[in-house]
């Protein structure tokens, strides 16, 4: 039986039906009643984790998006365990129809089996208690962690793995150990690009917006030693998704603005957040209800003008400690 979540639904008050399938992985689940929200049901599922999902997103994510189920079983099952190690400070992920388009923009989906196997090292890392631990990695259920779209495409992330001598194990896809190729690939992967003195500033692109990004971004970056970086200013010979990939891992900062609540800035702080670029959020203060959830957790540069912005995000770029100035 489903353990409880307290707070999240009262199972001696509403039914359950521990025989349901999980409608993004097909796995074996708990479905619950949520109290006050009819039209909103919780979901228990050994490969997600806990979630919660309306009728109105279920139906579209059955109808038009059945391909694409395993980008949210992602996203659920990461906010899931996140929530397990620290509810103070996360919560569990609520599908809304409404909210599906922001969902799908955030995640950064693996290009190649080398990029399931980077989030399989870290995975192993995470989980071992020593450096040099067995960690039990099951293909079945931990599928979702590496942004995979299924068990064998996990387990095939695993052979590789050990095929390039980052793993070993006494049975390999169940309980490994990494190798030490392993570990300084990891170290690598966790390395900020803090050598880097582009700042890629990712943002709404209205011209209404134009002096947020002329009298805020800009001359606040250029102050602490950045050369920002907006895409649509830039000229480039390849398509526009493919640059912003291109232009993020060149940059040793990121400034996500999220005014506007833009799709494509959640994509391109997951994205550097993938890569172990520094990721600096802000907002503009009435706008910031929008933001989503999963993401408003962060400390937010909260800004009501472009001179206020200005001020501080040179404050919170020095606070980090990221300032390219050399002190004197």
């Amino acid at each position: 039986m489903a353990g409880e979540l307290p707070g999240v639904f009262d199972l001696h008050t509403f039914p359950t039906d521990q025989k349901a399938r999980c409608p993004l992985t097909d796995h074996p689940a708990a479905v619950y009643w949520i109290d006050n929200r009819p039209l909103v049901r919780g979901v228990e599922c050994p490969a997600c984790g806990f979630f919660e999902i309306s009728a109105p997103a279920l139906a579209r994510v059955q109808r038009e998006l059945g391909d694409n189920r395993y980008e949210l079983a992602y996203l659920a099952r990461t906010a899931s365990d996140k929530y397990h190690s620290e509810p103070s400070r996360f919560r569990f992920i609520t599908i809304l129809e409404e909210n599906l388009p922001a969902l799908f923009q955030s995640v950064v989906v693996p290009r190649d089996p080398y990029e399931l196997v980077d989030r399989l090292l870290v995975l192993a890392a995470s989980r071992g208690r020593s450096f040099f631990d067995l960690v039990k990695i099951d293909a079945t259920v931990d599928y979702p962690l590496l942004c995979a779209r299924d068990g064998a495409e996990a387990q095939g992330a695993i052979k590789v793995a050990h095929q390039e001598g980052f793993i070993e194990g006494i049975r390999v896809g169940w309980a490994i150990t990494l190798t030490a190729s392993g570990w300084q690939r990891v170290n690598s992967l966790n390395k900020p690009r803090s050598s880097s003195d582009v700042a890629f500033v990712a943002m709404w692109l209205d011209p209404q917006v134009n002096p947020v990004y002329d009298e805020g971004f800009k001359p606040a970056l250029e102050e602490v030693g950045y050369r920002p970086v907006r895409i649509d200013r830039e000229n480039f010979p390849n398509r526009v998704d493919d640059e912003i990939m291109v232009r993020i891992r060149e940059s040793g900062l990121l400034v996500a603005d999220f005014t506007g609540n833009r799709g494509g800035v959640y994509f391109e702080a997951g994205f550097a957040f993938g890569l172990g670029t520094n990721v600096i959020f802000t907002c503009r203060k009435d706008h910031f209800k929008d933001v989503h959830f999963d993401t408003n957790h962060y400390p937010f540069v909260l800004w009501e003008t472009e001179q206020d912005l200005k001020e501080q995000l040179i404050n919170r770029v020095e606070g980090r400690g990221l300032s390219r100035i050399s002190p004197p």
